[in-house]
């Protein structure tokens, strides 16, 4: 059995929402709330492989990407802040429980150097994940 991509992305996307204070998200394929600061949530799977003969344990890599958008001119420290939260929200060891197994953030969240883009300050966060399946699954 494997975890697939949509029921990741629903589980780290509800992990998001439930932050709290609840913070504003633009989701990929929704209309957004255009008032800053908000988190710009993408999702991206990166690899699925499986080293057993069996085919039973496959493993999905990838990683979601956070970007904290605040209004650019306020020295990163809205900006900073909410990202340091998202950061603590998602921290190394988490597990997430999915119908055939766990999501498991296996590396501290990463922050990636911010950007100006027109009037925002763009601050991008990286969160890994890879899955486990549980009971060695089935085909």
């Amino acid at each position: 059995m494997r975890i697939y991509e949509d029921e990741i992305e629903l589980i780290l996307g509800q992990h998001l929402a439930a932050m709290n204070p609840t913070v504003r998200v633009a989701w990929p394929d929704r209309a957004s709330d255009p008032n800053r600061p908000y988190i710009a949530f993408q999702f991206v799977p990166v690899s699925v492989e499986d080293r057993t003969l069996s085919c039973t344990l496959p493993k999905a890599r990838g990683y979601i990407n956070l970007t904290v958008v605040s209004l650019r001119g306020k020295f990163g420290a809205t900006g900073g802040a909410l990202a340091k939260r998202a950061a603590l929200h998602f921290n190394r060891g988490r597990r997430f429980t999915a119908a055939a197994g766990r999501i498991v953030l296996p590396r501290d969240p990463q922050p990636e150097m911010s950007f100006p883009d027109g009037g925002d300050w763009r601050t991008p966060l990286r969160i890994d994940y890879e899955t486990e399946i549980i009971n060695g699954g089935s085909p």
